[in-house]
């Protein structure tokens, strides 16, 4: 004669085998549902990254199975979105690329370059505009 009280271990098993299904059950519930919001993702992590947090705009384009993610900063703020050797730029895809699989799309960031807050002197050139050869020309 086995008593539930004379064997608290059998019980203690049968209890945490019950909770491990319920708690598949709740992963597989909350994957079968993602929630992620890629521009409020994307909008967060550069907001810390700029020095014009007012001017992070991102919008969203989807394409069937791919998502467009288009950032747009200030012009001075580009450098350090792309950073060093392209390092900032590509932690960011890697970031939405991550969340895009949770929702079955693949999904491209694109950083908008406005030519309008460019300020151009109208010098296709560069230089300082003149005809004369450069000072240091024979220097590189």
């Amino acid at each position: 004669m086995t008593d539930h009280a004379e064997n608290p271990d059998q019980n203690n098993a049968s209890d945490q085998n019950g909770g491990a299904a319920a708690a598949t059950e709740s992963r597989a519930a909350e994957a079968s549902q993602p929630n992620v919001n890629l521009v409020a993702l994307v909008t967060d992590v550069v907001k810390f990254l700029v020095d014009s947090p007012d001017e992070v705009r991102v919008e969203e384009f989807p394409e069937g199975r791919q998502i467009v993610l288009e950032l747009s900063v200030a012009q001075k703020d580009v450098g350090k979105v792309i950073g060093k050797q392209g390092r900032t730029v590509r932690s960011l895809r890697n970031l939405v690329d991550a969340a895009g699989s949770k929702l079955g799309k693949r999904v491209m960031l694109e950083i908008i370059e406005d030519d309008d807050d460019y300020e151009d002197d109208g010098d296709d050139q560069g230089g300082n505009g003149s005809n004369d050869r450069d000072e240091n020309f024979g220097n590189r």
